[in-house]
């Protein structure tokens, strides 16, 4: 049972680095993301400049033809044109070649993410194999009456007159994903060009009192830090079932967590 244990503590410090990895690849990406945004805003803004210069250029090269015919008079005004010329066409150049490797950079932080994300999918999956820890524990003076497959508890307490119970749902989360979503890019013509937003996993929690009972309050446990999008009772709406605590969660990890959430109720027998 150690050598398991210990097993399961060293995949988990696995994942504790491979998450620390890609919230760092995640920055980088964000960093890169802004540049690409700045640049792409930049060109935009820019537009019109380089058309001017394409403008500018082929004047310049029809002054140059008649330049030409007196080149020994005008010499040192081709070659200013001619200078002028190629200064707007490495312009044009650079922002194309600045984009493109900005893109790059992206697409190759995005891949080592996949990689990492596939490591952590499989560290998961062996973490799954494990009996689940229950989830909670009771407090003095109450006592567990039911666990379920899922490691949830339900633990009830007599009082004079009562009875209290606690009953606690866990599910899981699914990962994040990433969704591309096109946009037109023109850099010596117009194409399609795309750019990525991270799509939440989510999944609703809902912790029921058993029958006869009735729910006096509730909450939920987020130990991986969640978004929470719900929390209420039930009985205050006919989307679930009466007598229940309700906590919903959005996940940003691209990996699969959990959620708690617990009912707290009170019976008459």
């Amino acid at each position: 049972i150690d050598e398991i244990v210990a097993d399961v503590e060293t995949l988990e410090a696995r994942v504790t680095a491979n998450e620390e990895a890609v919230v760092g690849l995640q920055a980088q990406n964000a960093v890169i993301e802004a540049d690409i945004a700045d640049l792409i805003q930049a060109s935009a803004a820019t537009n019109q400049v380089v058309a001017d210069a394409l403008a500018a250029i082929d004047l310049l090269e029809g002054d140059l033809e008649v330049l030409r015919l007196d080149a020994d008079l005008n010499a040192q005004a081709i070659a200013d044109a001619e200078a002028e010329i190629i200064v707007n066409k490495n312009l044009i150049t650079s922002n194309v070649q600045g984009l493109q490797t900005l893109t790059t950079d992206l697409e190759n932080n995005y891949a080592t993410i996949d990689a990492v994300n596939q490591e952590i999918a499989i560290i998961q999956a062996d973490l799954a194999t494990k009996q689940d820890i229950l989830a909670g524990s009771c407090g003095p003076g109450t006592a567990l009456v039911g666990v379920d497959p899922d490691g949830a508890i339900t633990c009830q307490q007599t009082g004079p007159g009562y009875v209290k119970s606690t009953v606690t749902r866990t599910v899981i989360v699914p990962a994040a994903r990433r969704e591309a979503r096109p946009y037109t890019c023109c850099f010596w013509g117009c194409r399609t060009c795309y750019y990525y937003v991270t799509v939440p996993g989510s999944a609703t929690a809902t912790s029921t009192c058993p029958a006869g009972a009735f729910l006096s309050g509730g909450g939920f446990s987020n130990p991986y830090n969640l978004q929470i999008s719900q929390n209420f009772a039930s009985s205050w709406t006919a989307a679930h079932p009466a007598n229940s605590w309700v906590v919903s969660a959005r996940n940003f990890r691209f990996y699969q967590t959990r959620i708690y959430s617990n009912a707290n109720c009170v019976s008459f027998p």
